[in-house]
């Protein structure tokens, strides 16, 4: 979906995306923007990779409801196949940097004439941004592409792909399932903790980097929210894991 009617932060990471109650809603508007087929739904999913190594690092609350979505998912008949999927401290730095840079170059007039106005979290990230050098930004740019190529080569069923990516079998996927955050969501208190506050975009920047399409489907009857994310190669094919999740949770 076109950025240009949006204020940016991050030209390079920023996306329009839906909040919407249900997958279902989401058939017409793709529909409209030309996501799907005039007149067709999106295809359901027949096999999807799981991220076992974003599962390791959710919490208990966490990956038991992740659990449930697996095992709900198998019983509706889709295939699951563990695969390595980027992630991690990489992924963390790339889009940091590349983020905090643009967002300095975004802000840079208005930031100099107005600085009162920032609030001084955000300020301070700004100059933060606008201290990141060339080389960096750039090396930023080089594991975009890199980390991209690699989820789209598991999507792909390609093999080797070394500690960036490779399917644990020949057969593609249709999308990569894994928690949305790792936590359930924290006080504000708690979330002032930089560590927390990393730890909850964990497994969302991966799809702001590489510009593939990524869902989050909640697991329902829950205290407190969990999300099953799912990152594809088309939004079709999104749409089709959104519907697949909802059907096999009851949702």
């Amino acid at each position: 979906i076109p950025t240009a009617a949006t204020f940016p932060l991050s030209p390079t990471l920023d996306h329009v995306g839906y909040l919407v109650a249900s997958a279902e809603r989401l058939v017409a508007p793709a529909q409209a923007l030309g996501l799907l087929p005039a007149g067709g739904g999106p295809p359901p999913p027949r096999r999807l990779g799981v991220a076992r190594g974003a599962v390791s690092l959710a919490d208990a609350t966490v990956a038991a409801a992740f659990a449930v979505a697996l095992a709900a998912l198998e019983r509706q008949g889709t295939e699951l196949v563990d695969v390595d999927w980027p992630g991690g401290e990489p992924v963390f730095a790339a889009t940091t940097a590349i983020m905090f840079a643009e967002a300095a170059w975004v802000h840079r007039h208005l930031l100099a004439a107005r600085a009162d106005r920032y609030g001084s979290d955000v300020r301070d990230r700004l100059v933060q941004g606008a201290a990141i050098g060339l080389d960096t930004y750039l090396a930023a740019r080089a594991y975009r592409r890199h980390a991209r190529q690699a989820c789209l080569a598991v999507l792909a069923g390609a093999s080797g792909a070394g500690d960036t990516g490779g399917a644990s079998g020949a057969a593609p996927v249709d999308g990569v399932l894994s928690p949305t955050v790792p936590i359930v969501a924290p006080r504000l208190a708690e979330a002032a903790d930089p560590a927390v506050a990393g730890r909850l975009v964990t497994y969302t920047r991966l799809a702001d980097l590489t510009g593939l399409p990524a869902v989050s489907v909640p697991v329902p009857g829950l205290a407190l929210p969990v999300g099953v994310q799912v990152e594809t190669a088309t939004d079709a094919a999104a749409l089709g894991a959104a519907l697949a999740l909802e059907r096999a949770l009851g949702a």
